[in-house]
């Protein structure tokens, strides 16, 4: 990654604003590491090893420095029309990932969201508002105008509440809880939580034997993990926090993926040592007259 962190500077301006908010969103696709802690104290994955973490906080860092010296650049692909919700969200959630609490870019992204809000279909407001407001809430930006025009739907309509996931409630309600909203938004979507739980018992959040120990009713059962569940709601709407049902099984696919991709890093490194030592063409005459001015 070292060789595009290093032309990505230079390239940025000559991106459409699409391109800048998906390398945006590249960048700061590292920041899941930040989060190994805190899943493996819920025996979800495993820490990320020193080499992986030392990476990853490498090129965080860099993203938020290139994000600041290309601010205005970053703020203008974030007003064209050509970025829709989906894009809006996933740089916005670069933008947590990195820290990068630029306020005018974050005000030009509410303004944007609340406009999509309006006039958005519901199903594809639903599956982009949990990215956009945990991002909010990782940040401590209270999004006030979008936050009020959510409520007002949830009242109104419920938002298609049908179409939120378990994690998109779990990271909603964490979300909430950070941005100090106690509307009709947290209360809908705690209310959805716990009927997911409910209605799909094998659909559990792993939690430690100790927490449940004792707890016979299934309704008491049910709100302590929605309580504990609000925790994993801090990893974002894209983690997966279910429980496999076969922990061997698991734990041998995450395996095999590993040594996968050991195996195609080995594969594109002997590649680019071929590439490296391959004899070079002669230079066209252009080329030659490029290089001497």
């Amino acid at each position: 990654i070292q060789p595009l962190m290093a032309a990505l500077p230079d390239a940025i301006g000559s991106m459409t604003p699409k391109q800048v908010t998906m390398s945006m969103w590249a960048l700061g696709s590292v920041g899941r590491l930040s989060g190994g802690a805190q899943r493996m104290a819920y025996g979800i994955e495993k820490i990320p090893g020193e080499h992986e973490a030392q990476e990853s906080e490498e090129v965080l860092a860099f993203a938020r420095e290139l994000m600041f010296a290309k601010g205005d650049i970053v703020c203008k692909a974030l007003e064209s029309p050509a970025v829709l919700l989906p894009e809006l969200s996933m740089a916005l959630w670069a933008m947590a990932a990195v820290d990068y609490d630029d306020e005018d870019a974050l005000f030009i992204v509410e303004r944007r969201a609340v406009a999509m809000e309006r006039t958005g279909r519901t199903p594809m407001i639903a599956k982009h508002i949990p990215r956009v407001l945990w991002a909010y809430g990782k940040m401590r930006y209270r999004p006030d105008r979008l936050l009020l025009m959510l409520n007002e739907r949830f009242r109104a309509s419920n938002l298609g509440l049908q179409h939120f996931t378990l994690q998109d409630c779990l990271a909603l309600m964490w979300a909430c809880n950070e941005l100090e909203e106690y509307g009709a938004l947290p209360q809908y979507v705690e209310a959805k939580a716990r009927q997911i739980f409910l209605n799909q018992p094998k659909y559990e959040i792993d939690l430690p034997q100790v927490y449940l120990e004792g707890l016979t009713d299934r309704h008491d059962r049910v709100e302590l993990m929605v309580q504990k569940g609000v925790a994993l709601g801090a990893l974002g709407v894209d983690a997966d926090i279910r429980v496999p049902q076969d922990r061997e099984a698991f734990i041998q696919r995450a395996e095999q993926a590993q040594k996968e991709a050991i195996r195609h890093h080995e594969k594109y490194k002997n590649q680019r040592e071929h590439l490296e030592n391959a004899p070079r063409l002669p230079l066209l005459p252009a080329q030659q007259e490029f290089q001497e001015r």
